[in-house]
């Protein structure tokens, strides 16, 4: 194995073995919320053209924006609706590996969608 081999598989574990935090807050409101996807492509949306949030206790949030409409999917996502309403997420992350193993009391994003209105 050559030393880029040793070097990918290094980054690959450390991927695996850490779980992202499937959102971030600021003290503050936040101007926007940034949707990271995992693919690595992000969308961001002006909270003041959000128009309503709908949370599904089966394990979906539905935020309406003016122009588009997210879907959230996920487990225990109340702590992300709370956020979502007070206007303190910043960033929401969709989880990169969707098996990956993390605690069942954790806020988990499995997918993130955007479709236009």
């Amino acid at each position: 194995m050559n030393y880029k081999e040793i070097l990918d598989s290094t980054r690959q574990a450390a991927t695996v073995s850490r779980p992202q935090q499937a959102f971030s807050t600021e003290r503050e409101r936040a101007v926007e919320l940034d949707l990271c996807l995992r693919t690595g492509d992000h969308w961001a949306f002006p909270y003041s053209y959000k128009t309503a949030i709908k949370f599904d206790l089966s394990g979906t949030i539905v935020v309406y924006f003016t122009t588009h409409v997210i879907s959230i999917r996920g487990q225990n996502l109340k702590p992300l609706y709370e956020g979502l309403i007070t206007h303190t997420v910043s960033c929401v992350r969709e989880v990169a590996d969707e098996f990956a193993d993390v605690p069942a009391e954790s806020t988990v994003v499995a997918s993130l969608r955007v479709d236009e209105v």
